[in-house]
């Protein structure tokens, strides 16, 4: 099966989707189904998870498979759109790769991943996989509650969910300076947050602080996991962003 799917317009313009941790793109289905009639859109499976789950996670694996999507099926440039793991992972293509990413959608990416968060992080990681059916468990509970239609669906047809995915991209991820990568990109870039997802939204100020080239939208009602709890005003937001692009 292939890392990637693609629907909408072959002449539409291009955005990537990126889904957060332990997760496949069958996450970003909502917002294929309300953005492909305009849109090309390109889902792809980090590695470690969905298809791609016999690799590992590493965070330039990651900015590969992203750039590969880019090269081969957008003709060169996209905007590129993450969540939580997703978004960390647009955030360092855009840093490697300015050129291809013609705009970065960033959501539940305020939070660095260092000091005592990284060891956090590391400990975390490392307990995810041995605790796989219990937190399997509560995942498809919380996923049940806030997936619209077809997303369950959607995420089991590439396998479901991956702890062991989730665990390496945790450890990976630690210590890593992400507001340094992210200044580094010069293009325009939208901070998409729930209004719940209480500590990237207070982290954000500093993680975008001085930057000009970023714009910070806040959906109501929405918690970290904004696309699939609130997927109309998520996938609402991007096509404003995107068409303030022509």
């Amino acid at each position: 099966m292939n890392t990637l799917e693609i629907t909408g317009p072959s002449d539409g313009r291009s955005l990537v989707f990126v889904h957060g941790a332990g997760a496949n793109l069958g996450m970003w289905h909502p917002q294929v189904e309300r953005l492909s009639d305009q849109f090309r859109c390109i889902a792809i499976d980090l590695p470690g998870h969905g298809v791609a789950r016999a690799s590992r996670f590493t965070l330039e694996a990651g900015v590969e498979a992203v750039r590969r999507a880019i090269d081969e099926h957008a003709g060169g440039a996209a905007t590129v759109v993450g969540l939580s793991l997703g978004a960390y992972v647009g955030i360092a293509t855009a840093a490697a790769h300015p050129e291809r990413v013609s705009a970065l959608v960033s959501s539940g990416a305020g939070v660095e991943f260092q000091g005592l968060t990284a060891w956090v992080n590391r400990f975390q990681g490392l307990l995810m996989p041995l605790a796989g059916p219990l937190l399997n468990r509560m995942a498809a509970k919380s996923l049940a509650r806030i997936a619209p239609p077809g997303t369950e669906e959607a995420l089991e047809k590439r396998g479901n969910l991956s702890l062991r995915g989730a665990g390496q991209a945790l450890r990976d991820l630690a210590g890593r300076d992400f507001r340094a990568l992210l200044v580094q990109y010069p293009g325009p870039v939208l901070a998409l947050m729930g209004v719940r997802d209480k500590h990237n939204v207070a982290a954000l100020p500093t993680m975008i602080e001085g930057m000009a080239n970023v714009e910070v939208e806040i959906i109501q009602d929405g918690g970290h996991s904004c696309s699939l709890s609130q997927p109309d005003a998520f996938s609402d937001a991007i096509r404003r962003f995107v068409g303030q692009r022509n």
